[in-house]
């Protein structure tokens, strides 16, 4: 009996030497290709790095210099996206837009322009001088890209209707499936900046102090806009919005079907909202605790 109790326990050990040391040179594995990462990251930034500026062109030259050297980093943050994805954008243009290029303003610097203003909230003067452009060719290029961007929400953004498989991020987790089996969107209420003459502007001021747009946006569980609807002064409140979308008919929900809202909307169907005094989150929990 001595002798195989002996036997067992030798065998153990062996098993709990066996499993420390794979664990150990697991670890090593790990911390070998965590250094790899380290420095081949390090020899990409700063030994055999592109450079990020190519010249002092402006205007459309430099637009055609910076995607043509296509730097991750400089293009992302003129353009707000990869390229693939702006020479799509201007294929979809070319396409189904009556938008070309002129021979002074090509196309590309069009869409530069407007993404630029659209995203920066820049002055006049700063768009001047980042695009070396007359002010009254940066109005022109403007508006002709809004007007093609406004044909181009109507084709990409919609609303779900009846037949839409269920979202993955619903099927596949027992924790939200079969209880959200109806779920098609989630939609929430964002105050965006805007600029008004003075005697226009108390209606649009919010509760935070600053001028902006009450806009009603749903969007699907992937984080792609289904509907958007801006308009609204910055006072007005979540729910007021939501009644005025579907009074208008521009905001349906397909029957058996409801949507996620938060707590500024009223819990009432097709929403579902979080029940008032009810703690939901982990951070929330532990504070009632103490």
């Amino acid at each position: 009996m001595d002798k195989q109790t002996n036997i067992s326990r030798r065998v153990k050990q062996r098993a709990w030497r066996r499993a420390f040391w794979n664990a150990i040179i697991r670890e090593g594995e790990r911390r070998r290709q965590l250094a790899l990462y380290l420095a081949q990251d390090h020899f990409d930034k700063y030994v055999f790095k592109t450079n990020m500026f190519k010249g002092l062109s402006l205007g459309g030259i430099r637009i055609a210099q910076m995607l043509e050297q296509n730097h991750p980093r400089r293009v992302y943050q003129n353009l707000r996206m990869t390229k693939s994805t702006f020479l799509l954008l201007k294929q979809w243009c070319l396409a189904n837009t009556p938008l070309r290029g002129g021979y002074k303003v090509t196309i590309e610097e069009k869409l530069a322009i407007f993404i630029y203003i659209a995203s920066t909230g820049a002055s006049f003067r700063t768009i001047i001088e980042h695009f070396y452009r007359p002010i009254e060719t940066i109005h022109k290029a403007f508006k002709a890209i809004l007007h093609a961007m406004i044909l181009l929400y109507r084709e990409v953004i919609q609303l779900p209707g009846p037949n839409r498989p269920l979202d993955k991020r619903i099927a596949g987790d027992p924790k939200y499936f079969p209880f959200f089996d109806n779920c098609i969107n989630a939609l929430n209420g964002t105050h965006i900046y805007t600029y008004l003459p003075v005697e226009s502007t108390p209606p649009f001021r919010n509760r935070k102090g600053f001028l902006s747009q009450n806009v009603l946006a749903a969007y699907t569980f992937d984080l792609q806009f289904s509907f958007v609807y801006p308009g609204w002064e910055g006072n007005a409140h979540d729910t007021r919005v939501l009644n005025d979308a579907e009074q208008k008919g521009r905001f349906v929900v397909p029957a058996r079907k409801f949507y996620l809202a938060d707590a500024g909307y009223t819990n009432r169907w097709p929403y579902l909202s979080p029940y008032r005094g009810t703690r939901y989150h982990l951070r929330e929990q532990a504070i009632a605790q103490m």
